[in-house]
């Protein structure tokens, strides 16, 4: 007999309520195809099916194109994966202030602060 051990996903949490109504509520269009990608693909630990783009601070962007386009910024942890930002994209190029929410959430980074 085969001795088989079941893989355990990653629970889904956010860096803080912020970040929670984010992905809720400012990128409906999207929200569906970034939840099943990180339930069903990331919280098992396998690369992205979807475009994706490393960034700073280990984190990893989620990117749905189109006009608008959508984002959804990760961290993978130990024991999560931890949502830092999603947001609508809608001009070319570098967010800068989306960055910079992401940047400045790293930064203040609170376990004890982590949403479900």
């Amino acid at each position: 007999m085969e001795n088989r051990t079941r893989t355990v996903p990653k629970p889904i949490r956010y860096i803080n309520k912020q970040a929670k109504k984010n992905f809720v509520q400012d990128i409906v269009p999207a929200r569906g195809i970034f939840s099943g990608e990180l339930e069903d693909v990331i919280a098992y630990g396998l690369n992205p099916t979807i475009c994706s783009n490393p960034m700073p601070g280990n984190t990893t962007e989620l990117k749905k194109n189109g006009r608008p386009a959508y984002r959804c910024v990760y961290l993978i942890l130990t024991d999560c994966i931890l949502v830092v930002h999603a947001f609508k994209k809608t001009a070319q190029g570098q967010d800068k202030k989306n960055l910079a929410t992401v940047d400045q959430r790293l930064k203040a980074m609170d376990p004890s602060q982590f949403v479900d």
